[in-house]
């Protein structure tokens, strides 16, 4: 299913939950003050759809992080075809050479339909950092 077309439940309140689990496991944490104002506004609202949210704290993120790269929905780009064509529809339509999955897309991704239309595929392989946690010794 679309993440544009996901609604969210507001048959509950999620939100104030998820706000008071933030706050709890956050607030000590060295930039939580700069943040909050932010956080606890996005949790005061009502969201009907998911990707309004993620919209939402994305630009917020992109902007406190200084991240200038465009953000396009494959919504938008009129995708064709499914699985490895549908992402090799979209790496074409913005000209890309080069396709970056995640590590577990080795499992999955047929690496032929990339090389047929000239795309190179990587996986990235992220090693979680390890730093001090608040409240652990």
């Amino acid at each position: 299913m679309p993440i544009n077309s996901i609604e969210i439940d507001n048959s509950t309140n999620w939100r104030k939950k998820h706000w008071a689990s933030i706050k709890e496991n956050y607030s000590k944490a060295p930039y939580f003050r700069g943040h909050a104002g932010y956080f606890e506004d996005i949790y005061s609202r009502e969201w009907d759809l998911l990707v309004d949210l993620c919209e939402s704290i994305n630009v917020y993120l992109r902007e406190v992080m200084r991240i200038q790269t465009p953000i396009k929905f494959s919504s938008e780009m009129v995708p064709q075809g499914g699985k490895d064509e549908l992402l090799v529809d979209l790496c074409e339509k913005e000209s890309a050479s080069t396709y970056l999955s995640g590590v577990l897309g080795k499992k999955y991704i047929r690496e032929s339909v990339f090389e047929r239309a000239s795309i190179k595929v990587l996986y990235q392989d992220f090693k979680i950092p390890i730093y001090p946690q608040i409240g652990c010794t």
